[in-house]
């Protein structure tokens, strides 16, 4: 009886470890197949200093922003409409 009770302890122990090495294994075999494995996230690039619309109050990057020159003064605007805007006032 105590013979079966050892076998029994010394296989969940074996299946145990051969379960590891299996989720190690696959995990190390997944890694390989993914497009960006090993390489290192960068930072978000800074899309320039925030400007606010005249028009509508928001605020937009100067270089994603619709620009218009009046004079010696630059408008910066979130949309091509208060662009317009700005110009019928």
């Amino acid at each position: 009886m105590m013979r079966a009770v050892v076998y029994l302890l010394i296989t969940v122990v074996v299946l145990a470890l051969l379960r590891a090495v299996m989720g190690v294994l696959q995990k190390g075999v997944a890694s390989l197949f993914q497009p960006d494995a090993g390489q290192r996230r960068t930072a978000p690039r800074s899309a320039g200093q925030l400007r606010r619309d005249p028009v509508c109050g928001a605020y937009v990057s100067e270089d994603l922003a619709v620009r218009k020159t009046a004079g010696h003064k630059t408008f910066y605007f979130c949309s091509p409409a208060c662009r317009d805007k700005h110009h019928d006032a």
